[in-house]
């Protein structure tokens, strides 16, 4: 078993504990429902496209890259902070 970070999974749970649909998402990111969909499949996301989750989602995505790190909501500022 892998232990590493699916952000799709990680960002999709996030939706869905929001109550947001797809269709809202995809809005929020400038895409299709469809690519929505297929990004929330993959394993690994561009940059831009976590940074802008995170924004939309107000949770910070990268943390879970940490030594057993999980996604931590963004401060009150948004400025993501990954600090040991």
């Amino acid at each position: 078993m892998s232990d590493s970070v699916h952000i799709g999974n990680l960002i999709r749970d996030r939706i869905m504990e929001l109550d947001l649909t797809a269709k809202s998402f995809a809005a929020e990111m400038r895409w299709t429902t469809d690519r929505t969909y297929r990004q929330l499949r993959n394993a690994s996301w561009q940059t831009e496209d976590v940074e802008r989750a995170c924004t939309i989602l107000q949770m910070n995505f990268f943390a879970a890259f940490k030594e057993n790190g999980q996604p931590e909501p963004l401060n009150s500022t948004g400025v993501f902070l990954l600090v040991d």
